[in-house]
């Protein structure tokens, strides 16, 4: 799973197993990649600020990570997503994708059968808790990124909050993250 952060200079989550929450479910359409075009699902995750902050425009802001997912959606003749009564496109879901396993990782279900029968939309983790494993990977030009290796329910009584995130649907500007 790819996971990543801007060009611009940051410090990486540091390594090791953290309490996390779910601030954010962002759809990309069309994203060019180095092996094509891909539709894609981006999970955005803030970690417990007891692990450690970050600094952003003066602020200290929890580390953010992001988990970054190819998907297949059905498509109308304009080759645009088909969205459903909720304006979330309808996912072609299977048990062989990473987003599958990465979610029944999270909540231990069987995710396919629970979005085709409506009983879950990916909007509904916004806010959800969860515990995630962070490695740190080094890439070609020296850069360290931390990335998502697992995630797993959240520990009882496991309380964060996506306090002070602006979703990306609700930017008017760029934010820090």
């Amino acid at each position: 799973m790819a996971v990543s952060m801007s060009k611009r200079d940051y410090t990486p989550c540091p390594a090791g197993f953290h309490k996390a929450v779910c601030a954010d479910v962002t759809y990309r359409w069309q994203v060019e990649g180095k092996f094509g075009v891909k539709d894609q699902v981006w999970l955005a995750f803030l970690i417990d600020p007891a692990v450690g902050t970050v600094e952003m425009k003066g602020e200290q802001r929890p580390f953010k990570v992001n988990a970054i997912f190819n998907v297949y959606a059905d498509k109308d003749s304009t080759d645009k997503p088909i969205l459903d009564d909720k304006g979330e496109p309808n996912l072609r879901l299977t048990e062989k994708q990473s987003l599958y396993e990465f979610l029944e990782g999270w909540g231990g279900m069987d995710f396919t059968t629970a979005i085709k029968e409506g009983q879950i939309s990916l909007e509904s983790l916004v806010g959800q808790n969860c515990q995630v494993n962070i490695a740190q990977k080094e890439n070609t030009d020296g850069r360290v990124f931390a990335n998502i290796k697992s995630i797993a329910p959240p520990q009882e009584g496991q309380d964060l909050k996506p306090d002070g995130y602006t979703r990306e649907k609700d930017r008017k500007e760029e934010l820090p993250y």
